[in-house]
């Protein structure tokens, strides 16, 4: 059985940064230094927040299921192949990552 972390949700938060830092940069005035700006100070606090991926996307995902934005319901629903694809494909980026190992 799953806990959540001490931090909680926060993992919602810090994903919504990052997110929010792309869609900002893609589609609106967000310059590329913003953008990393934002993302240089949510990637240290993910990485003193939570031990694993497996704890941080736990975390994120209750974090969803809890914001209840009417809007997110269907990205989420949309991006539920693709995330479940991201976490436990052998070629998945986050195997690459030198934030965590894949846990």
């Amino acid at each position: 059985m799953h806990r959540l972390p001490a931090s909680g949700i926060a993992a919602y938060d810090y994903g919504m940064v990052i997110y929010y830092s792309y869609v900002g940069n893609k589609l609106f005035d967000m310059k590329d230094t913003e953008k990393w700006d934002q993302i240089s100070e949510a990637i240290p606090r993910i990485v003193d927040t939570f031990s694993g991926w497996s704890e941080f996307m736990f975390s994120f995902f209750v974090g969803a299921a809890y914001a209840g934005d009417p809007e997110m319901k269907q990205v989420w629903k949309e991006s539920r192949p693709a995330l479940a694809k991201l976490l436990t494909s052998r070629r998945s980026p986050l195997r690459q990552s030198h934030i965590w190992p894949l846990d």
